[in-house]
Parts: C-alpha cells; sequence; structure tokens
C-alpha cells in the first residue's frame, strides 16, 4: 500500500516537471517569434539585417551625400546630383549600399529617401549612354507637364532628347520628359580635342632631340588650347568656395571634387579621388617642365601617396580646393607645395 502510494506521488510529481517545462519552452518560443517579427516590421531596430541586392536607381533629389557607413554622421565621402545613377548593391534599414561615379566606383551608402529604383533596362539608364546635357547655372528648374517644377543645380547631367522652341527636352529618372530653358544648359559637344581615355593602349614615345637640360617646345593645336582655356574660365568662376570634405558641387568642394566638377563641365569625365586620378590611365603623367593650362598637379599631404589635387592655370600657378582657404590660387614654389609636389597629369594627346 505505501509502495502504490510512494509511486503515485512520484508519478504525479513527473508530470507537474513535465507540465512546467512544456509551458517554459513555449514562452520561449513565442519569444522568439516575437522579436523576430519586430525585427521585420521596424527595419531600424538592431536586428535589422542587410539585403544583398544589384539593380540601378536614379537620385531625385537636388544634392544626395555618400556616406562611408549607413549613418548620417558617418565620413562624406562623395555626393550625387539629380539625375545621376547609382548601382544598388545592398539593402539595409533606411540605406541603400551603392556604387557611384565613373570608373573604378566609389562605394558608399545613401538613404532610400533620395533614390528612385530602375529596372535594368530603364530607357532612363540607355539613353543617358547616348545624349547628355549638363546645366551650366547655379539654379535651375525642370518643367513638367502639366505645371510640376524640379529645383536643379549647376552640374546636373540628364539624357538629352530634342528640341521644342526655347526648351530643351530630358528624360527624367521617372521616365517623364521635361522641359529646360535653352539658357540653363551646356550641351555636351564632341568636341575635336583630341583625349587621352582609361584603358586606352599606350604608343610608344619616340625619344626627344633636345640639347642637355632644356624642354622640348610644347605645340597646342587651337581647339586644345580653348578646350584648357575653357577648363581654367569654369575653375576661376568657384574661386572663393567653402572646402567640404567630400563636396563635389558649388555648396562646397574638396580638392577632387573641384577638378572632377570642373572637367565635368567640360565634358570630361575623371576618376573622382585624387589617387585615382593620378594612378588611373586615364591620361599620361608629364613633367613639371611641360605644364600646360588644364592640367592637373598632384601633391603628397596628409598621407603618403597623391592626396591633394590642383589644376594648373600657368605662371607656376594652380587653382585648388583648400582645407584652410576654400577654392584658392596656389603657387608650386611655396616652400609647402615645393616640397610635397609628386607629379602631374594631362588629358589631352597632343601634349
Amino acid at each position: 500500500m505505501m509502495r502504490q502510494q510512494f509511486l503515485k506521488h512520484v508519478c504525479v510529481r513527473f508530470f507537474f516537471i513535465f507540465f512546467l517545462i512544456a509551458i517554459l519552452l513555449q514562452g520561449c518560443r513565442h519569444r522568439s517569434e516575437s522579436v523576430l517579427s519586430s525585427s521585420s516590421q521596424n527595419p531600424d531596430s538592431s536586428h535589422a539585417v542587410t539585403t544583398s541586392v544589384i539593380r540601378y536607381g536614379a537620385v531625385h533629389y537636388t544634392f544626395a551625400d555618400v556616406y562611408a557607413e549607413p549613418e548620417m554622421d558617418s565620413e562624406r565621402l562623395t555626393q550625387c546630383m539629380y539625375g545621376d545613377v547609382v548601382r544598388i548593391e545592398e539593402e539595409f534599414a533606411s540605406w541603400y549600399a551603392v556604387k557611384v561615379g565613373p570608373y573604378p566606383e566609389l562605394f558608399g551608402w545613401i538613404q532610400k529617401t533620395l533614390v528612385t529604383p530602375l529596372p535594368a533596362k530603364a530607357s532612363y539608364i540607355t539613353e543617358r549612354n547616348v545624349t547628355t546635357i549638363i546645366i551650366r547655372q547655379d539654379q535651375s528648374e525642370i518643367f513638367v507637364w502639366p505645371s510640376q517644377t524640379i529645383p536643379i543645380a549647376m552640374g546636373t547631367e540628364l539624357p538629352f532628347l530634342g528640341e521644342s522652341g526655347q526648351w530643351y527636352l530630358v528624360r527624367l529618372p521617372t521616365n517623364d520628359i521635361g522641359r529646360i530653358s535653352r539658357t540653363a544648359v551646356q550641351p555636351i559637344e564632341l568636341f575635336e580635342t583630341p583625349l587621352i581615355k582609361p584603358k586606352q593602349p599606350k604608343k610608344t614615345p619616340q625619344k626627344e632631340h633636345t640639347r642637355p637640360n632644356t624642354v622640348a617646345p610644347i605645340f597646342l593645336s587651337q581647339d586644345t588650347l580653348k578646350h584648357r582655356r575653357d577648363i581654367i574660365a569654369t575653375a576661376e568662376q568657384f574661386l572663393g568656395k567653402v572646402y567640404m570634405w567630400g563636396g563635389t558641387t558649388p555648396r562646397g568642394f574638396d580638392c577632387s571634387g573641384l577638378t572632377y566638377f570642373v572637367y565635368k563641365l567640360n565634358g570630361i569625365e575623371l576618376p573622382r579621388v585624387s589617387w585615382l586620378q593620378y594612378r588611373n590611365r586615364f591620361g599620361k603623367k608629364i613633367k613639371k617642365g611641360r605644364l600646360t593650362q588644364g592640367d592637373l598637379v598632384f601633391f603628397q599631404t596628409y598621407k603618403p601617396g597623391p592626396s591633394h589635387v590642383g589644376i594648373y592655370i600657368g605662371n607656376n600657378q594652380f587653382i585648388h580646393a583648400s582645407p584652410s582657404y576654400g577654392v584658392t590660387i596656389g603657387n608650386l614654389d611655396e616652400p609647402y607645395f615645393k616640397k610635397r609636389y609628386i607629379g602631374a597629369k594631362t588629358v589631352f594627346v597632343n601634349s
């Protein structure tokens, strides 16, 4: 009798413990599901997951900063403008990880709200690869039927569709057709000045027969001279603009942002950062004694290698974006620059 009561007591205890464990396990499962559900509904939470994706998008805001990390207080790497196409690599919370700019592209993060995703074969992308126009006015507007206006800034580049009276017709990222006043636009013409483009095979240079310690004379075509002077005139209009790290617009430039923007306005696409402008196969390196207006001059400043760049304007002077003085004129004979000068490049073939 006592043995039966003992066994009954053990069985009751066993089932009670089993029941308690089952309740605890069920609670853990619900809690786990709750966390996962919360995470998917709130992408800004600490449980947000990075999703790999490859597609294209176009910036639909006047200016858009690109950051090193998906955080507003991280380093600004560069800037995009209205209409710029970006390659979307990943999504994280309210950010896209993108590749931007000419080859080789920069990788950074941009806010999703500033980008319109595009189909891979969007007409906007294909038309942009054919003919474009660049805005040359400080501020302008695109008019979209029936009454919409879109503010745009100098340097905005859009696919060119045709002409209608006083207007140029352009394709917008939304696939709409916009109208821009002719006075605001600089057509990107196929100028006759030959350029040294990326990945162009280098020809074996002929030996120059010159006297020792002398520099061979430089003969430039009228087309080349005009294009060089246009580059200088463009750079001079930005004198006095503020310095901004990662800046590529008249709101503020860093050193390579200035050279990139000035050349862009003249139909020449440079790599975005100074060390790529120096080391990339776009253009050719030249000796200091052969510097001509519009060439690029490079310096080693705060880190090893080319870390500063300017545009040569003649008489040993160059225009550059200085962290201390903004866009200003420097001199190659100044002790600071003389000590740090590392080389120069030209993009013009007959230099």
